[in-house]
């Protein structure tokens, strides 16, 4: 597919990922909303196939449905049995007009889908699949290095490490099959795992960004620097200058926000060993990053703020032992939840620099 207008000249497109490696400056960015997820059912048909999905809507013969790898339509006379385990649940053959209430209510389109967000639900549920064939051999990430991919700028709390291939930037096409990105993250030993691809364009001023893979809003924006990008919570578009364009894919882990969401706060709970709540909070997430994986980002990020190495060794490391304390003390999710935001606050305030703030 080829770019839309607005694309940088080439030796634009290096400088702006020469940029994107150092820490510091500023960023814009555009923010996704996240939408909840609709409960999890698991069918079995009359033909014996059973499978579990997220319940996307009902229909009036028929359930719309999420699985990991396509959306389907599953007609009420298909199902032998279903359950949904969270709602406790369970019917037999077609559902009463109670179950189909309750499960109604708790879908991710409880008012119903239109033929647009199906057309849209399908694309993405297909370049899904395509993404996953293109980068099953980058799960080893030296065979990325081998392919032409390289690490730009830190990583970050929220996206972990963006990994862009210039030769296919330099292409100006959105091509699945040959995705420009690539991201990671590093887990506690020491592996480097990968979490989905994406793709890059490089924008002038007063480019818009493609309307594939899912809407031009879907795209967010980095102008020189992007490790504000897991700080702010909202941004526009560069007014000034050039800009590289960013669409994430989430397609090797789970993002509670969506597939093409810009940030993934599940992320910090996976590499902490830690299970994600359903809808992981920025803060909280923040909280738990800053006292494992991501503390070098807050530490370099503060300290090209100008503040006192002594002092932010001095809040980190108090922040890691409040963390780990609150983890072995914490008997439910939502008490972990709020002390894990509780404690960020505490630490970003102690900074100066906390996102609310910008």
């Amino acid at each position: 597919m080829n770019m839309r207008a607005g694309i940088t000249p080439r030796a634009g497109v290096l400088a702006l990922l020469l940029q994107g490696c150092a820490v510091g400056g500023n960023t814009h960015l555009r923010e996704l909303a996240a939408s909840p997820r609709g409960v999890h059912i698991d069918i079995r048909l009359i033909d014996e196939a059973q499978f579990g999905a997220e319940l996307l809507a009902v229909g009036g013969t028929a359930l719309y449905l999420a699985g990991p790898d396509s959306v389907e339509v599953v007609a009420f006379r298909q199902i032998a049995r279903g359950e949904a385990p969270n709602l406790k649940l369970r019917w037999t053959g077609r559902p009463t007009a109670r179950v189909l209430q309750r499960l109604t209510l708790h879908s991710r389109f409880p008012q119903g889908m239109s033929d647009e967000i199906w057309q849209r639900l399908s694309a993405a549920s297909q370049l899904r699949v395509t993404l996953r064939s293109a980068t099953e051999q980058y799960r080893d990430y030296r065979q990325a290095v081998r392919d032409g991919y390289r690490r730009i700028g830190p990583a970050f709390p929220g996206m972990g490490e963006h990994w862009v291939n210039v030769p296919l930037l330099l292409r100006h096409e959105l091509n699945p099959a040959h995705p420009t990105m690539l991201t990671y993250f590093t887990t506690l030993n020491g592996v480097r795992q990968l979490t989905g691809a994406g793709f890059a364009v490089a924008l002038e001023l007063g480019g818009t960004p493609p309307d594939y893979p899912a809407g031009s809003d879907a795209w967010h924006f980095h102008a020189g620097t992007i490790e504000d990008e897991s700080f702010r919570e909202g941004s526009e578009p560069r007014m000034t200058g050039m800009q590289l364009a960013v669409v994430h894919a989430w397609v090797w882990v789970d993002n509670p926000a969506g597939l093409f969401a810009r940030d993934n706060w599940a992320l910090p709970y996976l590499q902490a060993r830690q299970t994600p709540p359903a809808l992981p909070t920025p803060d909280a997430a923040r909280g738990l990053s800053a006292a494992g994986a991501g503390s070098d980002f807050f530490r370099a990020r503060w300290l090209v703020a100008g503040k006192d190495s002594a002092t932010v060794r001095r809040l980190l490391t108090r922040h890691r032992e409040d963390v780990q304390q609150l983890l072995g003390m914490a008997t439910t999710g939502a008490q972990r939840e709020e002390g894990l935001a509780r404690l960020w606050v505490r630490l970003c305030e102690a900074a100066g620099d906390c996102p609310h703030a910008h």
